[in-house]
């Protein structure tokens, strides 16, 4: 059964997409889920105040996107937000609901609002009290809501990042002093890695939000290694297969979000031991101090050719010295993540958490982040520009030809391709500078795939928002005949190609347009010689064709 389909996304990221081959069975599950949803109601939470909204479908996955349950492809763009437990105890009380109506200007679709464990272990109600409130804002908003358990250490031995690192770090880092000063030991450690404390909390988050169609689950914020190369792929995979059929007895229909190790950047293991239980995605983290571009593909970036892929966390921060800039990685990997379709939420709409901070204050001014990320989803209707620097119209071309060029858009999101007369486009070669508003780019042409005459060169920039803009100039192509290896010279090289051409000796290279120097319609061991003839300086000119 085929079902044609548009992905689904606030804002100007939009791509047309086709969900395949759908089986008959999905298709029942998901009716029978719709029903389900008609008649259960029992540990709902209900919106509380003015909610005009309808609740958001219900997100599983086919093959490697996400869907509805009208099969519409969805892709997630969003932030995350500030512990709200951790914010208030800080000191700082914004109301979310201003917090959530600002982004609604974002044109986000979704929210991941963190958990840290030791809070959720120390406040009683922590649920009640604090994620309620957004869960339902999230509703009134129109925005997916992941609640990130956010555990950073070992799930395996149990260790958490602060019982490893010096005490005083975690008191120092992001308003944490204050925090522990009120709730004292309880809260310790604040990033607490026991997969029983995650099991209790994701039995009680399951039976409370897993009727919320809106709401997704992402059990475990950075499993992490300690200085060493993760191993036990097998024994995570199956901690979270346990985990995952714990909660799904309770919330049997909830997309669920699982981590790799090493801050979440790793996803190599999934390969050999993949989850296998239904309604999963994998998740990545991403940010300067821990990837660089040859990374990002071969850590994490292949699993979303077969698995939907949500990168919950990524960020930059220029103070934090180098390749931590726009420039050198927020634009390149908002590239990347477009490149492979992936969904995403931006690390972290506060200005109280310190650095990758999107905002500087509760005023809503942005930082270097915030500014890139609101951009890249805010509607875009603007096409990019484009020009060909070189070579310049009218000109005469042989040989291998550089085209170079210029591209420039407000997000710097650029692809760059190439054609030649009515040929495929083809990639531009080397194309970005790194800069923000402008970008290079180059392709390499061998006019000996074209006969001499004129030519039309075309190139096309795409942006994130499938905004097109063209530029095309025409060439004359006059190649140098003899010169069969392209080189620019006449000489006994050419002349020694020719002579294995002939004995069908499969020379390279070799163009043999240019090789039939006599014009007799025939390349042979006569072309050669005249060719040798030349670079002695016997003749300097091939004869002329013979008479028909």
């Amino acid at each position: 059964m085929e079902i044609s389909t548009i992905l689904i996304r606030k804002g100007g990221l939009k791509r047309r997409q086709k969900v395949g081959k759908i089986k008959y069975t999905t298709l029942f599950g998901i009716l029978l889920l719709s029903v389900s949803l008609l008649v259960v109601g029992i540990g709902t939470v209900h919106a509380q105040g003015e909610n005009s909204t309808q609740a958001l479908p219900r997100l599983s996955t086919y093959e490697n996107k996400l869907v509805d349950e009208d099969n519409n492809i969805v892709t997630l763009r969003g932030v995350a937000v500030h512990d709200p437990c951790h914010l208030e105890l800080s000191g700082y009380d914004p109301p979310f609901e201003n917090i959530f109506a600002e982004l609604s200007s974002w044109n986000i679709n979704v929210v991941r609002v963190p958990i840290h464990p030791g809070l959720w272990k120390a406040v009683e109600n922590y649920a009640q009290e604090y994620l309620d409130p957004l869960i339902e804002l999230g509703k009134k908003y129109g925005f997916y809501v992941i609640l990130d358990w956010h555990a950073i250490g070992d799930p395996l031995t149990g260790v958490a990042l602060d019982e490893v690192w010096e005490q005083s770090w975690v008191e120092t880092e992001s308003g944490w002093i204050q925090v522990l000063g009120i709730l004292g030991d309880a809260a310790r450690p604040v990033y607490d890695s026991s997969l029983e404390l995650a099991k209790s909390a994701w039995m009680k988050l399951a039976g409370r939000y897993g009727e919320n169609s809106w709401v997704i689950f992402e059990l475990f914020n950075e499993p992490i290694t300690w200085g060493e190369e993760p191993d036990n792929w097998e024994g995570w995979r199956d901690s979270l297969q346990v985990l995952i059929d714990n909660i799904r007895t309770v919330a049997p229909n909830t997309l669920i979000l699982v981590s790799g190790w090493q801050w979440t950047h790793d996803l190599r293991g999934f390969e050999n031991y993949p989850v296998e239980r239904d309604n999963i995605a994998y998740v990545g983290h991403m940010y300067p101090e821990n990837s660089y571009y040859g990374k990002w593909e071969n850590f994490f970036g292949f699993m979303s050719k077969s698995h939907p892929v949500i990168v919950t966390e990524w960020g930059f921060d220029p103070t934090l010295g180098p390749g931590c800039t726009r420039e050198e990685f927020g634009q390149l990997f908002l590239r990347y993540m477009e490149s492979k379709d992936m969904s995403w939420t931006a690390w972290c709409f506060s200005p109280e958490w310190g650095a990758r901070s999107m905002i500087k204050n509760w005023n809503f001014e942005l930082g270097e982040e915030g500014l890139l990320i609101k951009q890249a989803l805010t509607p875009d209707n603007t096409p990019p520009t484009i020009s060909i620097r070189t070579p310049s119209d009218g000109a005469t071309v042989d040989e291998t030809v550089t085209i170079e060029g210029t591209a420039s858009e407000d997000v710097g999101l650029l692809t760059v391709e190439v054609r030649i007369d009515n040929d495929s486009y083809q990639p531009a070669l080397n194309v970005f500078d790194h800069s923000y508003c402008s970008d290079n780019w180059s392709y390499s042409w061998d006019t000996g795939t074209v006969p001499d005459g004129t030519h039309t060169i075309t190139a096309r920039v795409i942006n994130a928002s499938c905004n097109t803009s063209t530029v095309s100039i025409t060439v004359n192509v006059m190649l140098q005949l003899g010169d069969v290896n392209g080189d620019g010279d006449i000489n006994i090289i050419d002349a020694l190609q020719v002579a294995r051409y002939a004995a069908s000796l499969n020379p390279s290279p070799f163009n043999a347009s240019v090789a039939d120097v006599t014009g007799d319609g025939n390349i042979n061991i006569v072309d050669a010689l005249q060719i040798a003839r030349y670079d002695a300086g016997l003749i300097t000119e091939f004869p002329p064709p013979p008479p028909t």
